[in-house]
């Protein structure tokens, strides 16, 4: 959660410094001023936990841990511990007869989907929480407010297309469907 550094940093909405002690404490101590809200995106939503204020979607769910979360939910654990951040395929083509069918193949996904790449923003919001089981609010923090905000992000029509597309090829995918 927020009282440790290094997930505290990850869900620090990249609105704040969290490299400024005086930020870090506000956070902490819940001051009125430094909320941590379904509002603002956090840090982990990024690829390399970057923010570029000039280029606010570059990198946006495209960090390390969303990947590989989305990996080891959809297909296998083990294609999560083989991601490096390349562009290894995700095969969504049918079971493998000596392995379990995975979920993307028990849910017919051919391709990723932005309401599962939400669903994975979800879970990792809760793992890096201190939570010790599943609330709709933690703190300030609505979690089916943060799953609408990306559903509304993914789903706008102002999306550049290319940040539609640049998302499924660091999942594996080959293409993002759209939404049904």
């Amino acid at each position: 959660g927020l009282s440790h550094d290094l997930t505290g940093r990850l869900l620090c909405p990249v609105d704040y410094d969290w490299t400024d002690n005086r930020v870090r404490t506000s956070i902490r101590e819940y001051d009125p001023d430094f909320r941590v809200t379904a509002f603002s995106w956090p840090r982990f939503l990024y690829k390399g936990d970057t923010y570029n204020l000039n280029e606010p979607s570059k990198g946006l769910f495209q960090s390390d841990i969303l990947v590989k979360s989305f990996k080891c939910i959809f297909t296998s654990p083990s294609s999560a511990r083989r991601h490096d951040g390349g562009d290894e395929a995700i095969h969504f083509k049918g079971p493998n007869p000596r392995h379990r069918s995975h979920v993307a193949v028990l849910l017919r996904m051919k391709s990723v989907h932005p309401r599962a790449i939400t669903y994975i923003a979800v879970q990792v919001r809760f793992a890096l929480s201190c939570a010790d089981s599943w609330a709709l609010e933690d703190e300030d923090f609505n979690y089916e407010t943060f799953y609408y905000n990306i559903v509304d992000y993914f789903e706008a029509p102002g999306l550049p297309e290319k940040h539609l597309k640049s998302r499924p090829s660091c999942y594996g995918g080959t293409g993002m469907s759209a939404p049904e």
